[in-house]
């Protein structure tokens, strides 16, 4: 009875043993998962404390260049009211230069009123003074229409060659006024004409003859022209 009794004791000992042995690797299992949970959650989060400092450098990065684009605007500003203010430097108080602004000013000014002057004596003065404008005279209509057209071509050519005289500082000071009188002239000559009103050629040849003298005392004489031999 007794042998019966303390026979079955080992076997429940090991049982026990093996139970324990068992529970023990699965709590060091459980452990070993949670340790390695903490290992990841950690890892993530540093990444994420990493992904954020960039951002915020990034952040200030960007912020530091907006900061020196916009300080370089005035600057630009600035040098573009300096360069305003050169440009002025070059004009006299009376509007004209004080060094030459374009090139070849004084020989495009030759030509604009060289053929100015020469169509207005071919077209208007000679007829004028030969009386084909006089009333009944023959081909007095055709004439006073030809002579409107050449009023109206010599007033351009006067007008150009005021923006040339602007262009150089010895002819501007001495031929803008003259040159924009007579091209006034030629502005009332156009409606004049049509009406058969002649008083003007006379007052407009004496300002060219003017024009002219005062071009060549400046070292600019003009030579007359016509369409058909401009070139």
């Amino acid at each position: 009875m007794n042998t019966m009794d303390l026979a079955p004791q080992p076997l429940a000992q090991g049982t026990a043993a093996g139970s324990g042995d068992i529970a023990g690797k699965r709590g060091r299992g459980a452990a070993f998962v949670r340790g390695s949970k903490l290992v990841v959650l950690t890892v993530v989060l540093g990444a994420l404390v990493l992904v954020g400092c960039g951002k915020s450098t990034a952040t200030s990065a960007g912020s530091s260049s907006s900061a020196g684009v916009t300080s370089s605007v005035p600057a630009a500003g600035a040098a573009g009211g300096a360069g305003t203010s050169a440009a002025g430097a070059t004009t006299s108080a009376g509007g004209c230069p004080t060094s030459n602004t374009k090139s070849f000013a004084k020989s495009k000014f030759v030509l604009h009123v060289g053929l100015a002057a020469g169509t207005f004596h071919r077209y208007l003065y000679k007829p004028f003074k030969a009386g084909t404008f006089h009333k009944g005279a023959s081909g007095r209509i055709s004439g006073l229409v030809k002579g409107g057209a050449t009023a109206l071509f010599d007033e351009h050519e006067i007008r150009q060659a005021i923006t040339d005289v602007k262009a150089s500082p010895a002819l501007c000071k001495v031929l803008i006024a003259p040159l924009s009188e007579v091209a006034d002239k030629f502005t009332a000559m156009k409606s004049k004409l049509t009406s058969g009103d002649t008083t003007s050629l006379d007052t407009v040849n004496s300002s060219l003859s003017s024009i002219s003298s005062t071009s060549a005392k400046d070292g600019a004489p003009i030579t007359e022209r016509t369409d058909q031999n401009a070139g």
